[in-house]
Formats: structure tokens, sequence, C-alpha cells
């Protein structure tokens, strides 16, 4: 096999793992913002995000961008550092991060009531809020 041939064949590989390791970070976001509307704790939003996909935790960062009251929303960030173990290509790819991030509607809790408002207009605009993202 020609060096230029098993070069090809290693990039091919090393994008593969990077477009996993993106859909994974996805996932991570979306279980981490899910974690992030039913309870505002930070530890267990890491933990969703990290048991979601069975990373260890040096490998993924997670922020909470933004949490307003129950009915408004919640923005999370997950940042992962990607797989670059093959010889020459993951070198290049040294030091750089996936990235995704989810937003949800932030849920009452058992006995709150969302800030919604009682107009149907209000009700309305919640749900089409929670259907956009």
């Amino acid at each position: 096999m020609s060096p230029v041939v098993a070069l090809v064949v290693m990039l091919v590989i090393q994008i593969g793992l990077v477009w996993r390791d993106q859909i994974l970070v996805v996932q991570a976001a979306r279980e981490a913002a899910r974690a992030a509307a039913v309870a505002p704790d930070l530890d267990g939003v890491r933990r969703a995000a990290r048991e979601s996909i069975g990373v260890s935790a040096d490998r993924l960062s997670v922020r909470v961008l933004r949490r307003d009251e129950p009915g408004g929303v919640v923005t999370v960030e997950v940042q992962m550092s990607p797989l670059t173990t093959l010889p020459m290509l993951g070198r290049l790819l040294a030091g750089r991060s996936v990235r995704a991030e989810a937003t949800m509607m932030v849920e009452a809790r058992a006995g709150q009531q969302a800030q919604c408002g009682d107009a149907a207009v209000a009700i309305k605009w919640c749900v089409a809020v929670a259907t956009l993202w």
C-alpha cells in the first residue's frame, strides 16, 4: 500500500472519529439540558451529560449558559476533546474540541406554578417556545 493511500485511510478514520464525537456531544447536551430543566443542580447536569455518552470527566466540559424560572428556558453548552489517537493526524486536532448547545423549557417542580401566565395567548407562547427548542 502506498503512503498516500495509507494517509487517506487514516484521514477518513480521523474524520469519522470527530464526527462520532460531535454526535455524542449533541446527545450529551440534550441530556444535560433535560437534567437542568427539571433541577438546577450543576453536578446532576454534568453527571447526566457524562453518563449519557459514557466518557470520562476529563474529556467533557458542561456549562449552564442560561436558566430562567419555570416556564422559561435553560441553555446548556457541552464541549468535548475529540479522540486524536491516530499517528500524525491526531496531532493536528490536539487542543481542539467539539461543542453543542441545547435549550429546553424549565419545568415547574411539584407544587410550583409555571410563570407563563393565565391568558391563553401566554400559554400558547410557552408551548410554542417548548416545541421550537
